[in-house]
């Protein structure tokens, strides 16, 4: 009878540390479920539609900066906690873009894409291009298929 109360609590002992593994794992995979909604400050919303609207002022971030009345650095915080990326980098992606979809077009020369995505260097724009895509813009215009 003893041996068998000893297995019983053996039983239970092993019951409950997979119930509390159990427990546990759910609990893990809920916390990396759980979606996190948090109010995005509407300054940083302005200013990036400031961004998207203004890809080739040549002072688009500091104006964009200066829309919400916050210091350069606190304004690049926190469009980087908002969107995961810096808003130089956010600008840059967005003018490699707009040049991709023009490239797209076909008969654009690649010095116009250059200016029309806000580069006065077709050198420079062509660098940038590359870094971003793996392909310089003319090899990325013979990739696509017309």
């Amino acid at each position: 009878i003893k041996k068998i109360e000893r297995l019983k609590s053996v039983d239970s002992y092993e019951d409950l540390s997979l119930m509390s593994n159990m427990y546990k794992l759910c609990f893990d995979f809920r916390k990396k479920k759980k979606k996190k909604y948090s109010k995005i400050d509407q300054r940083i919303l302005k200013a990036k539609q400031y961004i998207d609207e203004h890809i080739n002022d040549p002072s688009c971030l500091s104006n964009a900066a200066d829309t919400t009345d916050m210091s350069r650095r606190r304004f690049n915080d926190l469009f980087k906690q908002t969107y995961g990326i810096t808003p130089n980098k956010y600008l840059v992606s967005r003018k490699v873009e707009l040049a991709k979809n023009l490239l797209k077009i076909g008969y654009i020369p690649i010095s116009d894409i250059a200016s029309m995505s806000g580069y006065e260097n077709i050198y420079y724009f062509s660098r940038v291009f590359k870094e971003n895509t793996g392909m310089s813009p003319s090899e990325y215009k013979k990739s696509l298929v017309f």
